[in-house]
């Protein structure tokens, strides 16, 4: 929970019950407590849960300072399509850029492909750059394109023509045509839109496109074709059925994952509210529907792609475009409080904006509840609250230090009543109470019963970084009780902390001995080591101890660690030794397998004889002979062709007798790899040649 750092927090849903073995109440109670719960929940459940967070105006800063760093001479990334979503979100963001310079890169992508006419003409719409009429290549261009048969070319198409001011030269019929063109696209088992007719699918990546499209031509359109338009919104909630839920987000994918989901989403999002608008239709969206998209979208804030922030800003916008259905964020202004606190710096203050963190008219904002839980059960310490409303016309406040909480984690239940809307939300949100502790009524007895200040033989009371006056000495028959209680120190109440411990470090070697204590019924602690039983934690050791007591917990701002002073443990039987904790390590002896006993020589030499055996036979044959038969070896350019290619084998056979005595397996495989290539070339010049010699001797004996 990020709480402690006062950012915005997710929601938090918990069952207001808990398992536990101590304190447990009967089967009964717990069903009750069980009843409760849902019962509660199905209350949460008939409010919206608003967007976690919001695109504040520190974001804002931060996405432009983004998108101004990928700026090389005025122009973003040399590329007209990111310098197009470039210039729309700085414009978008109030921020600044080089006009002249992308007005002169826009005007030159007029003249090329369909794509860049389509970026070119958005920037010269967004930058207002000034052009008198576009040049008769840009209209033949848009003219080719609306003759294809790609979704892709009639929507950069049809943007173009409406941003560039309807070029007389573009064909009006052939714009209107592209609406029987679009419709044609529908996949009517989906009723998305293919890219082309020849895909088997549609995509809600090409269908947004479409939309966005079809808004357009709307008001060009015959009355036929209008009620052709008329149709596709009417199918929009069979679409809205193909999204993915994740939590508390909405999103869509496109079919193949080529598109991110990010720019899938908002080209849905952008073409449902363009055609809703121009047809005059209202929102297609729920208020749920609208909340999780905005979720999803705030969720995608931090990005370095100038395209993938143009999706993101642009589709966060598009979720606050409806005043009724307008995102309503709440969020903690801090995470935490102190007890300690005064005034206003103990007050829980929410935040209540849109996602682009501005003020939203709001009749009324109620702390529901404030809840805690126990080892058993859900505890209410506030409720039916309303926050007041402070000079600052986004933030609500609430005296939440006026009910002495103790220090831990508390759940918030909130809920929004906006102005000029009819829903009304509900938040849940957590925060941390955090309190300064002091420690009292410390007492360390040394007893001659275990557990039993009754027989004390000395007692020693501390106050809060005091050390014992003397070493403490503590036989093998005695025992040892440390006792205190740990308070607020605003309310003075006895509380428990999640960690308290004693540690005992022998002062000649080192060691250090842990003990955990545990808080009583009442919240006091006391803790107790008996020689006779804990004398194996010492590992039987003798000597001078030092204590320290240490205490720690996530809701408290002052965790120390207190050195008590020293005592000497007298501590009977056979010490251990100690092993060292620091220093180097004793050395590791690795044992490798034992390599296979070789054979003797004389069965490695016979072995030897044997496989050069063949070669002997046959260097004993030519001598036999006489002569060596070598009618069937090439002559001329073939003989250098059969010579190469021999001697190509030897040196591979050389490369395995090296690789055998001194080569490793990369050596043999570059050398042999080298030689394969004369191999491959020799061999087939060799092999061909004597294939053509057999084919004209057996045309010879045939004739």
């Amino acid at each position: 929970i990020n709480a402690e750092y006062g950012g915005p927090q997710k929601p938090l849903f918990f069952f207001l019950f808990a398992s536990s073995s101590i304190n447990q109440p009967p089967m009964k109670n717990q069903a009750i407590l069980l009843l409760v719960s849902f019962a509660f929940v199905l209350v949460l459940s008939a409010y919206n849960q608003g967007p976690t967070d919001y695109f504040s105006s520190s974001d804002a800063d931060s996405l432009v300072k983004m998108v101004l760093a990928k700026k090389d001479k005025g122009i973003f990334q040399n590329n007209i399509g990111d310098t197009h979503y470039a210039v729309k979100i700085i414009k978008q963001l109030k921020g600044t850029y080089d006009d002249k310079t992308v007005c002169d890169f826009a005007v030159k992508g007029l003249k090329g492909d369909i794509e860049s006419i389509y970026h070119s003409a958005q920037v010269i719409q967004t930058a207002g750059c000034s052009l008198k009429i576009a040049p008769e290549e840009t209209a033949q261009t848009i003219n080719k394109a609306l003759q294809s048969d790609s979704l892709l070319d009639y929507y950069h198409a049809v943007t173009s023509y409406f941003s560039l001011g309807k070029p007389a030269s573009v064909s009006g019929d052939s714009i209107r045509s592209v609406v029987h063109k679009l419709i044609d696209l529908q996949d009517e088992d989906q009723e998305t839109f293919k890219r082309t007719p020849t895909q088997k699918e549609g995509s809600i990546f090409y269908t947004g496109l479409a939309f966005t499209a079809l808004s357009k031509l709307y008001g060009l359109a015959s009355p036929d074709d209008q009620g052709l338009i008329n149709g596709v919104l009417e199918n929009i909630p069979n679409l809205l059925s193909l999204s993915e839920a994740d939590d508390d987000t909405l999103h869509f994918s496109h079919q193949d994952n080529t598109i991110s989901r990010l720019r899938t989403t908002y080209a849905i999002v952008q073409g449902i509210l363009d055609l809703s608008e121009a047809l005059g239709a209202g929102a297609q969206f729920d208020a749920e529907k609208v909340i999780q998209l905005a979720n999803y979208f705030v969720q995608q804030k931090y990005t370095n792609s100038i395209s993938e922030a143009h999706a993101f800003l642009f589709g966060l916008l598009a979720c606050n475009h409806y005043p009724q259905l307008k995102p309503v964020v709440l969020s903690l202004v801090r995470g935490s409080i102190q007890t300690s606190a005064k005034g206003e710096e103990g007050h829980v203050k929410v935040r209540v904006t849109d996602v682009f963190g501005q003020a939203v008219p709001t009749t009324s904002v109620f702390l529901i509840r404030a809840s805690h839980q126990n080892a058993s059960s859900d505890l209410t310490i506030l409720s039916n609250q309303e926050l007041k409303a402070t000079s600052d016309p986004t933030v609500f406040s609430l005296n939440f230090l006026a009910t002495k909480p103790e220090p831990r984690l508390y759940v918030m239940n909130f809920r929004v009543t906006p102005k000029n809307s009819t829903q009304t939300i509900e938040a849940v949100r957590s925060i941390k109470v955090v309190a300064s502790i002091k420690v009292e009524d410390v007492v360390l007895v040394v007893s001659d019963r275990y557990e039993d200040d009754s027989t004390e033989t000395k007692k020693f009371a501390l106050e809060y970084n005091q050390k014992l006056p003397e070493v403490v000495r503590v036989e093998s028959d005695q025992s040892l009780v440390l006792s205190f209680k740990i308070k607020s120190v605003v309310s003075n109440r006895a509380i428990a902390v999640h960690q308290a411990s004693v540690r005992f470090t022998h002062l000649l070697t080192g060691e250090d001995v842990y003990f955990n204590v545990k808080p009583s019924l009442s919240r006091s602690y006391k803790f107790s080591v008996i020689l006779e039983k804990t004398s194996h934690l010492f590992h039987n050791r003798s000597g001078e101890y030092r204590i320290s007591l240490i205490i720690g917990d996530a809701f408290i701002d002052n965790s120390f660690e207190w050195d008590l002073g020293s005592v000497f443990l007298s501590v009977e039987g056979e010490q251990v030794p100690v092993k060292p904790t620091r220093g180097p390590k004793p050395p590791i002896n690795h044992l490798f397998r034992q390599p296979a006993p070789r054979p003797p020589m004389e069965v490695s030499i016979a072995f030897t004889f044997a496989v050069l055996a063949p070669i002997l036979v046959l260097l004993i044959g030519f001598v036999i002979l006489g002569t060596v038969n070598l009618s069937n070896f090439p002559s001329g350019v073939n003989a250098v062709f059969a010579t190469g290619f021999i001697l190509s084998l030897v040196g591979i056979i050389f490369v395995y007798y090296l690789y055998w005595v001194k080569l490793n397996l990369f050596q043999a495989l570059s050398y042999v790899g080298i030689l394969s290539i004369p191999v491959v070339f020799f061999g087939n010049r060799t092999l061909k040649f004597l294939a053509l010699k057999r084919i004209s001797s057996e045309k010879t004996h045939t004739d």
